[in-house]
């Protein structure tokens, strides 16, 4: 099934934190869900092909919101990067039916784990949906996550041995900060056997496979 089916995303706002593609996923969806888009970000991202405005009023954002469906609401950083909006999410939940927000980075690695100040998710948040990625499964922990001595604390495995499903659910249960797993870069039968592994462990919460390259999710 397609990807926005599988997650039926709520009007309102929505973070998107963990790893493995984050930005994708958000691009994905705001390109697909119905009505007026706001993208943006809690932390720092490079800027997505879409307009963007920077400003801090709400009427300049509504008038590019009119002329354009999806729109990207941050202000600029360095290194060329987007920082937060300086409108509130709050505010722009009341310019668009959707906005979603990118919480936290990952150093383009395909799994991480969190410090006490992330992911930066705003009370507004109605969804938190937690990407993780299947290419990380197999590898070391010091070579495929991104902040690898907290991973390891919290799954209770050294930085050099490979990390599995259940470590991944072990963090992720520590952790408790989604209320949705996706399972990105789900490319064969062998990554879908993973993404199973991994929500054999988590009984609590949804979890899906995806491909947010090619739009394929199922629940699992």
């Amino acid at each position: 099934m397609e990807l926005l089916q599988q997650l039926q995303i709520q009007p309102g706002v929505c973070a998107i934190l963990g790893s493995g593609g984050k930005t994708s996923l958000m691009l994905h969806l705001a390109r697909r869900l119905p009505g007026r888009v706001i993208v943006g970000t809690t932390t720092r991202i490079f800027p997505p092909e879409l307009p963007l405005y920077t400003g801090g009023d709400v009427a300049g954002a509504a008038a590019l919101l009119a002329r354009h469906r999806v729109i990207c609401a941050a202000s600029p950083a360095a290194q060329g990067k987007l920082a937060a909006s300086p409108i509130p999410p709050q505010e722009l939940a009341r310019l668009a039916d959707y906005v979603l927000l990118e919480t936290d980075g990952s150093k383009h690695l395909p799994l991480k784990a969190h410090l006490a100040h992330e992911p930066a998710i705003p009370p507004e948040a109605n969804r938190r949906i937690l990407v993780v990625g299947c290419s990380g499964f197999g590898q070391s922990a010091e070579a495929a996550v991104h902040r690898p001595e907290q991973f390891c604390r919290l799954a209770r495995l050294s930085v050099r041995e490979p990390v599995l499903p259940r470590h991944v659910a072990a963090v992720i249960r520590a952790e408790a900060l989604c209320d949705t797993v996706l399972v990105n870069q789900v490319d064969s039968p062998a990554d879908l056997a993973l993404a199973r592994e991994l929500a054999a462990c988590l009984p609590h919460l949804p979890v899906f496979a995806a491909s947010v390259q090619t739009g394929r999710c199922q629940r699992v």
